[in-house]
């Protein structure tokens, strides 16, 4: 059975792949890693692929995750990718998302309240079950 992996968004575990049927693969679930202060993306990517031995493995990126497995590979043009709510770049973001760069609220918001943002704020204009 061939291994695929897998990489969830900020915020998120390999409890977001729950609800899928992966009886066809062995999957194997990428664990976060402390990144570096001011690592740049390209760098964490590395550093995160060190988890995956394979030479041109599938990889199923979710998200943030998605936006890594790009980063992997631009190293490995072998790997074989499947985004998931994900963009391939940072200029496919939405502006509203792409000014959070210059005003961090973000950062004045608990870790552990990210992964409860649904309970929080359940029918914002940026949280709609429709979108995803």
């Amino acid at each position: 059975m061939k291994k695929v992996y897998f990489i969830s968004g900020l915020g998120a575990d390999k409890r977001i792949f729950s609800n899928l049927d992966l009886s066809f693969c062995e999957p194997v679930f990428i664990n976060w890693i402390k990144p570096f202060q001011k690592e740049s993306l390209e760098n964490y990517a590395y550093r995160l692929s060190e988890q995956i031995p394979e030479i041109n493995p599938t990889i199923v990126g979710m998200s943030f995750g998605g936006m890594l497995l790009t980063e992997m590979a631009k190293n490995n043009p072998g790997i074989k990718g499947i985004l998931i709510s994900s963009n391939k770049t940072s200029i496919e973001f939405p502006f509203y998302w792409r000014i959070a760069k210059y005003f961090p609220i973000y950062k004045w918001v608990p870790a552990s309240l990210s992964k409860n943002t649904a309970l929080i704020i359940p029918q914002t204009r940026f949280f709609r079950p429709e979108q995803y």
